[in-house]
């Protein structure tokens, strides 16, 4: 998702493999003055885990790791896990 006005890159990115981390390369073009400000996963370990009134146990983290540079997009997502990217212009 683009917010042009706000200068925002908003990336998606999942990682199907039930038992291997992936690690995530991309090069995104047009957008290589910006910055990762932001990225969180969503996952847990136990891949039964379900949240419910009393209890959240499936919920989003903040990530580390990932970087931007140039346009160069590196990230490592854990085994089925959901990850988000917010990617914010320098100027911001």
């Amino acid at each position: 998702m683009c917010n042009e006005e706000k200068e925002e890159l908003t990336i998606f990115a999942v990682n199907r493999n039930l038992k291997e981390p992936l690690d995530l390369e991309a090069h995104i073009y047009g957008f290589e003055h910006y910055r990762l400000a932001e990225h969180i996963t969503l996952h847990n370990a136990d891949l039964k885990a379900a949240n419910s009134a009393r209890e959240e146990r499936v919920k989003p983290s903040a990530a580390s790791g990932g970087q931007l540079d140039g346009g160069n997009l590196e990230a490592r997502l854990p085994a089925a896990s959901l990850k988000r990217g917010f990617i914010r212009s320098r100027n911001f």
